[in-house]
């Protein structure tokens, strides 16, 4: 049998140029820019969910409050806001003395909107506070006929609402 020639003959290797490595001052500027790009992501993370906190504070109070300012319209509705608020016993001992306080109030008071308006509207001040356990909210609400309505609140209980 005759010698057959081989069909494809491979061309040899062509040398390819070597590989160029980073210097050392080009690794240390990318992971410097990486390290920079992740602590500004960071501190706009922790920012963020600051403003978040910050804005949504005594969101859970504000309902309690703005029901609260619609049942305060007759003294029946006052005495069974001042039942379902046993904190309340802190600033006024009876309910009698609840009911009074409340009648002085109602010529300035208003009802309040189910969403709490902004901080930055000037309507609302909140504080929050949380100290030896007990987690305290206060909500001042600045009403129409000039005179604000203050809310304390601790542990998630109303203890006092005033009127100034």
């Amino acid at each position: 049998m005759a010698e057959q020639e081989p069909i494809f003959t491979p061309e040899p290797a062509q040398a390819l140029p070597p590989k160029r490595k980073m210097s050392n001052g080009v690794k240390i500027a990318l992971g410097c820019g990486l390290l920079i790009m992740m602590a500004f992501g960071g501190c706009g993370v922790a920012v963020f969910w600051c403003g978040h906190a910050m804005t949504s504070a005594g969101d859970t109070e504000w309902a309690d409050l703005s029901r609260l300012t619609n049942d305060l319209d007759t003294d029946a509705g006052a005495e069974a806001e001042y039942r379902s608020h046993p904190g309340l016993a802190e600033a006024y001992p009876t309910s009698d003395d609840f009911v009074g306080a409340v009648r002085l109030w109602r010529p300035s008071l208003e009802h309040l909107p189910e969403v709490k308006p902004p901080l930055m509207s000037g309507k609302v001040a909140s504080k929050v506070q949380y100290m030896n356990g007990v987690s305290s909210v206060e909500l001042s609400v600045n009403l129409t006929s000039g005179k604000r309505l203050v809310a304390q609140w601790k542990n998630k209980q109303l203890t006092d609402l005033t009127m100034e």
